[in-house]
């Protein structure tokens, strides 16, 4: 089976929320974005499957003083029918999220959702996978130590954190990279030395775990730096799982 992997942080939630920017603006950046995502599911062949994993999603919002479900997410689920599409996220409260889109059928969710950290599983595959938007690599770490039982053979999206430095003030995220390097242990960063962001920082990840009995090859490993929509770029892998030798 081939998986077509996206991570993106749609930058949406600050579009629609933040000072000066209207809902109304949020929906109208909502309508650019929706059609690169639904691409990724387009023309699929019958051996191929994909997921997206999509960060600052807006998901409630205060209106007329009474808490509601976003306009964007409303678009959203119109957008992604339970029909077409499995959609994992972390009902709750918060006004954004992470948000995993699957083909449907291939993949079920974990126990320890929240709206920053989602696990799941690719069903057929029996491989566990975490897509998350942490705030830095010591949260993530810290995720996974509480959550002992779940050990994810691939680890996708927004880590705030990468292997690299700054050449000015670079003791700033020096522990950060740090606490990076020790999350990536035993794993392989498909993205490490790519910029995925307008600021040319390294923070957007898909990690594939380095080990024996987990057998993949990996292909089409893109930054799309044409779609400027977002202060982050998508990023695309596509993942062959197969009896092969790992890369």
């Amino acid at each position: 089976m081939k998986i077509k992997f996206l991570t993106w942080n749609t930058q949406l939630y600050e579009y629609g929320n933040t000072k000066g920017k209207t809902i109304e603006n949020g929906l109208k950046v909502y309508n650019q974005e929706i059609e690169i995502i639904k691409k990724h599911f387009f023309d699929l062949s019958d051996d191929e499957k994909a997921i997206a994993v999509l960060q600052e999603i807006p998901y409630r919002i205060k209106i007329n003083r009474k808490w509601c479900l976003h306009p964007v997410f409303e678009e959203f689920e119109n957008d992604f029918p339970d029909t077409d599409y499995d959609i994992i996220y972390h009902s709750g409260w918060h006004i954004k999220m992470t948000v995993v889109i699957a083909s449907k059928g291939i993949v079920s969710e974990c126990k320890g959702k929240t709206n920053l950290y989602i696990p799941f599983m690719i069903n057929s595959l029996q491989l566990n996978v975490l897509a998350l938007h942490a705030h830095n690599a010591f949260e993530t770490r810290k995720w996974l130590a509480e959550h002992e039982d779940y050990k994810p053979n691939i680890m996708l999206g927004d880590f705030n954190a990468g292997n690299y430095r700054k050449s000015n003030k670079d003791n700033e995220i020096a522990v950060n990279r740090q606490n990076y390097l020790l999350l990536t242990e035993g794993y392989i960063d498909l993205c490490q030395g790519v910029y995925n962001t307008k600021y040319q920082t390294q923070i957007d990840h898909i990690l594939l775990e380095n080990i024996d009995e987990f057998k993949y090859k990996f292909e089409n490993v893109k930054v799309n730096y044409d779609v400027k929509i977002s202060d982050h770029y998508p990023v695309y892998c596509d993942v062959l799982f197969e009896d092969v030798e790992i890369l």
